[in-house]
């Protein structure tokens, strides 16, 4: 049987899929040996039929290495080309038609980060995403580090967001952040088997960076963070990676998660802890008045004028601040039509339809659930974005994937696209499970 599985063996490329592939067969060969001693073989016959019955070794493994080999998600890279593309060419229109001095981020400053987000994406996809769950309490102790020193020592922007200044460019800590929740979902794996002991454990994991990413005085990005971990915890609940009452517990989870930010808010309003501008935020977000009512109301207003194909009469950059960020999507449908709007959230929607598709048909485990962790990123981004310039939402920090200006918002897109592309590559690598063991003990 051993000379079989290394001649088997030797036709695989993988390395990484060989102990799996290894072990697969070997409980196949050894489940026709017990078969075969039970129709009365003698031990050595058995072993020798079961051997014969699995056919030629080198055909065998030839088949099973263009099926268990590394593979490339060329149709989402396309995708991301096209949106990246769609984003470079609306952030120079904005340049060229605004001035750069009228936004925090101008084309040219844009087109740096998206190459630098283009080969960061590169280094993730070919980077072993067990590798990186492996060390995912490292990682996302790393960002707890980083996000602490942020709200110490960063540079904060309109009272809410704090800025980590490299030479002349700034970037976003807490878009960044995001980054911590497909890193949670590698994290819960780790507590996978355990009951409610590893649950309070991955609760602690969850409300550390709530709380820091709290202190950034954005309440807006601070729920939706929330949601996406919440979600995450969700998955790996209700899959049974707990030995826990499911219902019991999902249903005290949302009970928390959607109620403490509605008595928070009420809380923080009556002990006037909240900064004059939120409160501002809250209060005329329904009446039309104020800096952020106006905001508003601008967005309501420009529906008026909009046109199915062609700009409207007056520019939505004469009323609407950093146009280039948070209203992207405004300044794309006020200058080219509802109907470019509707193609922009139809390329959206294709974009997260490929994001999950990718985590869903990822029969590991692990690679699900970061998988999922990213593509709730980008729905949460995309959802409350769409919902602020549809004046639905009070208007807060917030992005389009690929799209908006913002140097966090665009190193967090690739970043995760990067994390995604690597789960694909590696589907057909790894099993449902990686047996009882946490990752980290996997990879030494």
């Amino acid at each position: 049987m051993d000379e079989y599985l290394e001649k088997l063996l030797s036709q695989i490329r993988s390395k990484k899929a060989r102990p799996f592939i290894e072990e697969e067969i070997r409980g196949h060969i050894e489940d026709q040996i017990a078969e075969n001693l039970k129709n009365g073989m003698s031990p050595d016959e058995a072993r020798a039929a079961a051997v014969r019955d699995m056919g030629d070794p080198v055909q065998a493994g030839i088949s099973l290495d263009t099926v268990h080999k590394p593979q490339t998600a060329w149709g989402l890279l396309a995708f991301v080309a096209l949106i990246s593309g769609i984003g470079t060419f609306l952030q120079m229109e904005i340049s060229r038609q605004l001035g750069d001095g009228t936004s925090y981020m101008d084309g040219t400053q844009y087109v740096f980060f998206v190459m630098t987000g283009i080969v960061l994406m590169s280094i993730v996809q070919y980077v072993d995403y067990t590798r990186i769950a492996a060390y995912a309490k490292w990682i996302g102790a790393a960002i707890l580090l980083v996000g602490g020193y942020a709200v110490l020592f960063g540079s904060m922007a309109n009272g809410s967001l704090y800025y980590i200044t490299i030479g002349s460019y700034h970037i976003s800590s807490p878009f960044l952040g995001f980054i911590y929740v497909p890193l949670y979902g590698a994290i819960l794996y780790q507590y996978y088997g355990q009951g409610y002991r590893g649950l309070l454990k991955s609760l602690i994991w969850m409300l550390l960076p709530v709380v820091i990413l709290g202190r950034a005085n954005s309440i807006s990005m601070t729920f939706s963070f929330a949601i996406c971990l919440s979600v995450v915890l969700t998955l790996a609940v209700a899959k049974g990676w707990f030995k826990v009452s499911k219902w019991k517990v999902l249903t005290a989870l949302w009970s928390v998660v959607l109620l403490l930010p509605i008595l928070g808010l009420f809380l923080l309003y009556k002990l006037q802890i909240l900064a004059p501008y939120q409160i501002m935020r809250l209060k005329t977000f329904a009446t039309g008045g104020g800096e952020a009512g106006y905001v508003t109301a601008a967005l309501r207003e420009s529906y008026q004028s909009l046109t199915w194909i062609g700009a409207m009469d007056q520019q939505a950059g004469a009323k609407l601040p950093d146009l280039n960020a948070d209203y992207i999507f405004t300044y794309l449908w006020s200058e080219y039509g509802i109907l470019a709007g509707i193609l922009l959230c139809c390329l959206l929607g294709i974009l997260l339809v490929l994001v999950f598709g990718a985590a869903l048909h990822q029969k590991n485990e692990l690679g699900f659930m970061m998988g999922c962790g990213c593509g709730t990123v980008f729905l949460t981004q995309i959802g409350l974005n769409i919902m602020i310039n549809l004046g639905l939402f009070p208007a807060c920090a917030t992005s389009l994937p690929f799209l908006s200006a913002g140097g966090g918002n665009i190193l967090l897109s690739y970043t995760l696209m990067g994390i995604v592309l690597s789960i694909y590559r590696y589907k057909n690598i790894y099993p449902r499970f990686f047996g009882r063991r946490a990752v980290s003990s996997l990879l030494r």
